[in-house]
């Protein structure tokens, strides 16, 4: 996208060149559809069920 953003003189550098990804292979742990309803029991009416319903429902994780 850089670019392509710089052929177009959008951008003067491209600020992603040499970054290199690392790939670790981690487990993946996800809640059970039971433990999601506990969850979602226990959060209702707090202040951050919003944001837990978003991070669950569309898979989002926390990096370490």
């Amino acid at each position: 996208m850089f670019d392509k953003a710089m052929i177009h003189e959008l951008v003067v550098k491209n600020p992603a060149r040499g970054i290199k990804l690392i790939k670790d292979k981690k487990e993946v742990a996800a809640l059970d559809i039971y433990d999601q309803n506990d969850f979602f029991a226990c959060c209702a009416g707090t202040f951050y069920n919003n944001l837990f319903q978003v991070a669950i429902l569309t898979g989002l994780k926390q990096e370490k």
